[in-house]
């Protein structure tokens, strides 16, 4: 590493422990705090559906995505054993019949759909 003029961060040959993210001496800045405890702005999406099944990875992504952005959400259950994605209701959500579909409203309450 010195030869590269690099230093690794996290595990490797130059470091014999995982480097802290954040900074040392482990004193919060307070501009961090700040930041933390201003107001939340108005959400500019809502009423988000995911259409899904529940045995499939990308639907699982998406959750976990909306989890993470604590974003809350109804669930709307395709079951693709039973073909539920090729009904013609599911089909005008989504051409490509496949899931997960993620529909909401943005700021202008036009529905969005995302494939």
């Amino acid at each position: 590493c010195r030869k590269e003029g690099i230093g690794r961060v996290g595990f490797g040959q130059c470091s014999a422990r995982i480097l802290p993210a954040i900074p040392f001496p482990y004193e919060v800045e307070e501009k961090i705090v700040k930041a933390a405890t201003a107001t939340q702005p108005t959400p500019k999406f809502t009423n988000f559906k995911l259409y899904g099944f529940w045995r499939s990875s990308c639907t699982w992504r998406v959750r976990i995505a909306l989890a993470a952005k604590e974003i809350p959400y109804e669930i709307v259950p395709i079951d693709l054993f039973s073909k539920e994605q090729m009904i013609d209701d599911y089909t005008a959500k989504n051409h490509m019949q496949q899931v997960p579909t993620l529909e909401f409203n943005d700021e202008n309450d036009t529905i969005v759909r995302i494939t």
